[in-house]
């Protein structure tokens, strides 16, 4: 069992809770903030942020996740090792996927990707090379302007984001 909490759309409540893997989830809440379509096809996915380790990323970090409602049944869209850099936050705004990434150099930018037919693939940068105080400045832009959609926070109790 996971003892974080998943947010997920309001009419798909049910099929998380049911949902093999999702189902082992202890606090699984229904938001009206959808979290966006990605993809373009008219129906929106989640998108989760699952801090771990992998194959070829073995420090731990933010992996963004995509999972659709297909059929009554979660699958998974994509399942990606990363993006760019190292994961802080994501949205969807407009369709489009934005990251917060910090940089190997400290600093963080700000990246707007676009769906492609085997995931997100970079379309530009809205802000680079800026301290966290303007990058997060920007997305909370985003947030007022576009009502997109907070990321998804499924990282199991107790452990917390890279710094």
């Amino acid at each position: 069992c996971y003892r974080a909490t998943l947010y997920v759309p309001k009419q798909a409540l049910n099929v998380y809770k049911t949902a093999n893997y999702w189902k082992n989830f202890t606090n699984i809440i229904g938001v009206d903030d959808e979290p966006g379509d990605v993809d373009g096809d008219g129906v929106e996915e989640a998108l989760v942020g699952v801090v771990k380790s992998t194959r070829f990323y073995p420090e731990k970090g933010t992996r963004l996740f995509v999972f659709k409602n297909r059929d009554g049944r979660v699958r998974p869209l994509w399942m990606g090792s990363r993006l760019g850099e190292e994961i802080v936050d994501f949205c969807v705004a407009d369709g489009k996927l934005v990251s917060i990434e910090r940089c190997w150099n400290g600093q963080y930018n700000l990246d707007e990707w676009e769906w492609s037919r085997f995931g997100p693939r970079f379309s530009r940068y809205i802000l680079t090379n800026a301290t966290l105080e303007e990058v997060n400045q920007t997305f909370n832009q985003y947030e007022k302007n576009t009502g997109h959609s907070r990321a998804v926070d499924a990282r199991p109790h107790g452990m917390e984001p890279t710094n």
